[in-house]
C-alpha cells in the first residue's frame, strides 16, 4: 500500500514519490531539535498528501469500504501527529 507506487484507473503503475526523509536522517545524525522537528513536519505533511491521494483513489475505485475506513483512520492519526508536532514546535 505504501510502496510509493500508484495504480492508476487503467491499471498502470506510477510513482507517488517517496520522501527523502530516511536518507536525510542517516546522512546527518547530529541534528538540532529544530532540524529534527522540521524533518518530522515535512514527513507528516508528505504522508498526509499521500493519504489524501489514497482516499481519492479508493473513493473512485471498487475497493471495499473497510479499506476506505482504514485509510481515513490513518489520516486522522496523521492529523493528530501534526497537532502534536505543532505543540512541540511551540515548546522549542
Amino acid at each position: 500500500m505504501f510502496s510509493g507506487e500508484k495504480v492508476s484507473r487503467d491499471g498502470s503503475i506510477g510513482s507517488r514519490g517517496l520522501s527523502p526523509l530516511p536518507n536525510l536522517i542517516s546522512e546527518e545524525p547530529n541534528k538540532t531539535p529544530e532540524q529534527t522537528l522540521a524533518l518530522l513536519e515535512e514527513a507528516v505533511t508528505d504522508s498526509q498528501a499521500k493519504i489524501n491521494d489514497l482516499i481519492n483513489d479508493v473513493g473512485t475505485s471498487e475497493s471495499s469500504s473497510s479499506q476506505h475506513l482504514t485509510i481515513v483512520k490513518l489520516s486522522q492519526k496523521i492529523e493528530a501527529m501534526q497537532g502534536l508536532l505543532m505543540q512541540l514546535r511551540n515548546q522549542l
